[in-house]
């Protein structure tokens, strides 16, 4: 009596086994499982440009300072040029320091309003080292990122580049200027794409290849090759240029 429902019981529970085992195949050529996408990241190259920088300031333990404005000037969402403006700071304003963008060419700072917002530095006096600010990564840019070197491989500084588009009757972009590693960085609206003209402006009185006295022998200080230089936005890989 006790083998016969046991038994029974071992039937039953092959039965179910076998049964279950019938619907997910049939669930299986129904409704097939597919693999889930794999992400591919866009290609960059920040990182490696980026290791030339020095390191900057903890936005943790940095304590604001004051500067002034050295003359009339603009506050800007972001910094370049091309960006709306805030407001317009007359010369000496008091100002809050924030921060600054990679290259050092704008600070972050807060107006005597409360509005924040990007200045030239070159029109600031700061009380402080522009070294001890944190560097501060604008929302809502794409960066167009070169390098200007000379025959040897060595950085030159001081090199104003134009980044410009025509746009029906005049250009629309900005001016950088290359720091002590050579680097420029022209920051973009991301709204933006197409084809951008990168080309030389003029070159600083502080740059490593002036003559002393800011003076250039008819007016031949070198030159940039190549003269102009094309980047698509999103730029995807750094511009070089070679100060001849």
């Amino acid at each position: 009596m006790y083998y016969k429902k046991f038994a029974q019981i071992f039937c039953l529970i092959l039965v179910l086994l076998l049964t279950s085992t019938c619907n997910q195949s049939l669930l299986d050529q129904i409704s097939p499982v597919t693999p889930s996408p794999t992400f591919t990241p866009a290609p960059t190259f920040a990182p490696t440009l980026f290791a030339y920088l020095t390191p900057s300031a903890s936005l943790e333990t940095f304590v604001p300072f004051s500067a002034w404005s050295w003359t009339d000037t603009k506050a800007r969402t972001n910094p370049g040029d091309i960006f709306p403006e805030v407001a317009d700071i007359p010369g000496n304003t008091e100002l809050l320091v924030l921060g600054k963008s990679i290259g050092s060419e704008w600070i972050y700072v807060q107006l005597p309003s409360n509005e924040k917002g990007w200045v030239f530095a070159s029109w600031v006096q700061l009380f402080g080292g522009i070294e001890y600010l944190p560097t501060i990564q604008p929302e809502d840019v794409q960066i167009v990122i070169g390098r200007v070197v000379d025959e040897s491989g060595l950085p030159v500084n001081g090199v104003r580049i134009s980044v410009f588009q025509f746009v029906e009757d005049y250009t629309v972009g900005n001016l950088v200027t290359t720091d002590a590693h050579g680097f420029f960085y022209s920051f973009m609206p991301v709204t933006i794409s197409g084809e951008w003209l990168v080309s030389y402006y003029a070159l600083a009185c502080n740059s490593n290849k002036m003559p002393p006295g800011c003076g250039c022998p008819k007016k031949n200080c070198g030159q940039l090759n190549p003269s102009v230089n094309t980047v698509m936005l999103p730029q995807t890989s750094p511009l070089l240029f070679i100060w001849k």
